[in-house]
């Protein structure tokens, strides 16, 4: 229901496009690590493997899960222990068997999604866009909501002095670093449209994307609701 209420969700309701295999795929990615930290088993690690391959072939975004995942591991014991015994490797190599025909065809064909991205980028000159930033941090409140991004930014303000609760611990591990990354993407004069979990982008000069990463962010919410920190 929270999903439902959403602005950028409400308003994208009804175009097809490839966010929202992306973000099932997200979402069972999701709880399948979080089943994965608190019981680390196989089952879960091939989840979590079929979850970001086929992700991956929806939307390249996808990619963005192993940053969250590598910094969940570096705060959380839980988190490591649950990729040792090979789960993590497990995990891994189904995702990329997945994935691998898109890489075949990419170079097959010159790459051209890298080309894509690069020609989106555009680094020209000035290379500071401070409007933009504004920008960025109206859309969040504007896209995720007034009260959910005020939530999320008072659990910031106080999980990151001293973590307590490893369910926030999780939740900032899956948004802070799309967060972070998104910024450098105010200093190139371009910017792509809608590649960026879960927080929504600064590419949102367009509303295409926005349910997309709202979505995965909203299901980082759910999920301290759904699981049990135990």
């Amino acid at each position: 229901m929270i999903l439902a209420t959403l602005p950028g969700v409400s308003y994208l309701s009804l175009p097809i496009t490839t966010d929202v295999p992306l973000i099932v795929c997200w979402s069972i990615m999701l709880y399948a690590w979080v089943m994965l930290v608190r019981r680390q088993s196989l089952g879960y690690a091939i989840l979590l493997g079929v979850a970001i391959g086929f992700g991956l072939l929806a939307k390249q975004a996808m990619l963005y899960v192993f940053l969250c995942i590598g910094v969940h591991a570096a705060v959380s014991k839980e988190a490591r222990d649950a990729l040792r015994g090979g789960r993590g490797i497990l995990a891994a190599a189904i995702a990329l068997l997945l994935f691998a025909p898109n890489v075949v065809w990419n170079a097959e064909h010159g790459f051209p999604t890298v080309r894509h991205t690069e020609t989106n980028i555009g680094w020209q000159y000035p290379y500071i866009h401070p409007l933009r930033l504004v920008e960025y941090v109206i859309v969040q409140f504007a896209v995720f909501g007034p009260i959910l991004m005020t939530v999320l930014l008072r659990t910031i303000w106080r999980e990151l002095p001293k973590p307590s609760d490893p369910r926030k611990v999780l939740l900032l591990s899956f948004s802070l670093p799309e967060a972070f990354s998104s910024f450098r993407h105010y200093c190139p004069a371009r910017t792509a449209i809608g590649r960026r979990p879960p927080i929504p982008p600064p590419r949102f000069s367009s509303p295409r994307s926005c349910s997309s990463s709202t979505g995965r962010l909203c299901s980082e919410f759910l999920s301290l609701c759904i699981l049990p920190s135990r």
